[in-house]
């Protein structure tokens, strides 16, 4: 797990690096998105049985 954590952080690093590169270059196009998290079982939610 703490290499899952250590990779984490280092796509995050980038990512971070990326924007700045493209506000500094004002080019949105020099960000580039991988391994996105937008699958809906990765997502918690916090509704519970009583909100219903």
């Amino acid at each position: 797990m703490n290499g899952t954590i250590k990779m984490k952080n280092l796509v995050s690093i980038i990512f971070f690096q990326q924007i700045a590169n493209a506000l500094e270059k004002n080019d949105a196009t020099l960000i580039s998105i991988k391994n996105t998290n937008t699958h809906w079982s990765n997502w918690g939610t916090h509704i519970q049985e009583e909100d219903y």
